[in-house]
């Protein structure tokens, strides 16, 4: 196998770590489809154990078979970005993917049994609270086992931290409030932040 990945490196850390369930922390896992189902070959011949990965809406509309064939390997839960849904809000993230192919996703990991731990986040700079509601009722409609979400975070470096300064959005230039994704204080200047939290958590 001409990859990173190698029968040896996953029977060395079962023998040593002897681990139940693996959570492969790699953002780009399903970039290459080939480095992905050979991945699936070694691991399902080696391993055979549970195993969690992040992947892209995109990419499982893309690939459905893939998917497939990591769920037979032991995929039992995909860690998928959907981040809105609002498809302005999308484009302005640059994600490159749509609504559409988000809720597609979701129906092609149900059809197959993968659990969804649905990554998503409201309060992005210019957003509106109709815009925001059409990513909770989107969420609603992925059903997923596990919904993520979070307030938007300008992280340093990325075009949208460059847009929030240049636009004066910054609440604090302060690392440890902006590099925390977690939906408890406010990120930046002009959202209701209490509006926010009930919709991302409602009251029963």
């Amino acid at each position: 196998l001409n990859s990173p990945v190698s029968a040896e490196t996953l029977e060395m850390l079962n023998d040593k770590y002897h681990f139940q369930t693996l959570m492969i922390d790699d953002d780009s896992f399903t970039l290459f489809p080939n480095y992905t189902l050979a991945f699936c070959e070694l691991y399902e011949k080696k391993i055979r154990k549970v195993f969690y990965c992040q992947s892209r809406a995109d990419f499982i509309v893309d690939n459905p078979d893939v998917l497939k064939r990591m769920k037979q390997a032991g995929l039992d839960t995909v860690f998928i970005g959907f981040e809105s849904g609002s498809q302005r809000m999308l484009d302005f993230m640059q994600k490159d993917t749509t609504v559409e192919q988000n809720l597609q996703a979701a129906e092609i990991c149900h059809s197959l049994g993968i659990k969804i731990w649905a990554n998503f986040m409201i309060g992005l700079p210019t957003e509106t609270k109709e815009e925001m509601l059409s990513t909770m009722n989107m969420i609603r409609q992925i059903k997923p086992e596990k919904p993520s979400g979070a307030f938007f975070t300008p992280i340093v470096g990325t075009h949208l931290y460059d847009y929030c300064k240049q636009n004066d959005l910054l609440v604090s230039e302060d690392p440890a409030i902006l590099g925390s994704r977690n939906p408890s204080v406010p990120k930046i200047k002009g959202l209701d932040y209490r509006w926010m939290m009930k919709q991302m958590y409602p009251s029963p």
